[in-house]
């Protein structure tokens, strides 16, 4: 769990949903409550974001459901931060996330760098999402790479002032440091 300016970061680990992951889950979002946090971000289940893990799509389903139904008790914003799939001998793009079965009834987190990898035209692709999800987008995780590894840099080079300033706009974020 990583806290930065009242927003929590909770717990993730890059396997397929367990036990552990409802009983986790459960932890951070009563650590959410009692912190007051401001929202609590998690990652999508890889059986929702990643098409090498579609086998088992209602066990990912299930979980988010858990998430949403237990954040609505606790009354916690949760927003689904999307993933990529990394190499973990040198954090190379493995496998990119896809967007075509994500709940519509989740807000979302948008990692700028995570959607920055393999990409073409950091800008492009970034604006496609935003176009796409909306209002649905409520949370940035702002920081950019060199397209190949998630290396967490502040913004300089693709993500440009006057482009942070238009992306943010209307919705809260942060300066995702390294981990």
């Amino acid at each position: 769990m990583r806290i930065q300016d009242g927003y929590i970061h909770a717990h993730y680990r890059y396997d397929a949903i367990g036990v552990w992951h409802y009983i986790v889950g459960l932890w951070d979002l009563l650590v959410a409550r009692l912190l007051c946090a401001k929202n609590i971000t998690f990652h999508f289940p890889l059986e929702i974001a990643l098409v090498s893990h579609r086998h088992d799509l209602k066990q990912g389903l299930r979980y988010m459901s858990y998430i949403e139904w237990v954040a609505s008790l606790l009354s916690v914003e949760v927003v689904w931060e999307n993933i990529a799939f990394l190499c973990t001998l040198d954090w190379s793009l493995v496998e990119q996330m896809n967007w075509d079965l994500i709940p519509s009834n989740v807000y979302l987190c948008l990692d700028t760098g995570h959607l920055m990898l393999g990409s073409k035209n950091p800008e492009k692709t970034i604006a496609k999402i935003l176009n796409v999800f909306g209002n649905r987008v409520k949370h940035l995780h702002i920081h950019e790479n060199d397209l190949v590894h998630d290396s967490h840099e502040k913004p300089h080079l693709y993500l440009t002032p006057k482009f942070v300033s238009q992306i943010t706009k209307g919705r809260t974020w942060i300066y995702e440091p390294p981990s």
